[in-house]
């Protein structure tokens, strides 16, 4: 059964077999939507809209852009350590996760969590830390982007 489709701003919803994000109503029967993995924005009619899957909605956020720096890398690989050792224990035996939680530091939802990302994925790149919020472009001067090791203020100066 299908979840109730909302139309509030934040709201995932379908639309051309993708999942996107009302930004905010436009007129009276038609939205702003944003794909939650590519950016795009587009003004659709609201009858056009289909309220998306659960699983749906999670292979969206899973699809979106991480970081991929060696800190990223780090957590992801201090995870996998921690639920390891829990990927053979069956479905429903709380005990262990419990224990394995309490001994590193975090909570037993968050290590459930972990297990079932990874159980779902299958990779370990599902276990790193998703950046928050949206992609921004860079407010930089295409100059500065190329230039690197050196500071904002030093280019300014230098072109000055």
């Amino acid at each position: 059964m299908a979840a109730k489709l909302s139309y509030r701003p934040k709201s995932k919803v379908l639309h051309r077999d993708r999942v996107w994000t009302i930004v905010r109503a436009v007129t009276p029967t038609s939205v702003l939507i944003e794909d939650t993995t590519t950016g795009e924005t587009d003004v659709v009619n609201v009858t056009d809209l289909q309220s998306p899957e659960p699983k749906e909605v999670e292979a969206a956020r899973r699809s979106s852009p991480r970081p991929k720096d060696e800190q990223s890398l780090a957590e992801a690989k201090r995870r996998m350590e921690i639920i390891k050792p829990l990927l053979d224990v069956p479905e429903g035996r709380t005990e262990a996760v419990e224990a394995a939680a309490k001994s590193a530091g975090i909570s037993t939802a968050t290590l459930f969590r972990w297990i079932k990302l990874y159980r779902d994925g299958g990779q370990l790149s599902y276990l790193a830390p998703l950046r928050r919020g949206r992609a921004m472009p860079s407010r930089l001067d295409a100059k500065v982007e190329t230039v690197s090791g050196r500071s904002q203020a030093s280019l300014l100066s230098a072109e000055r």
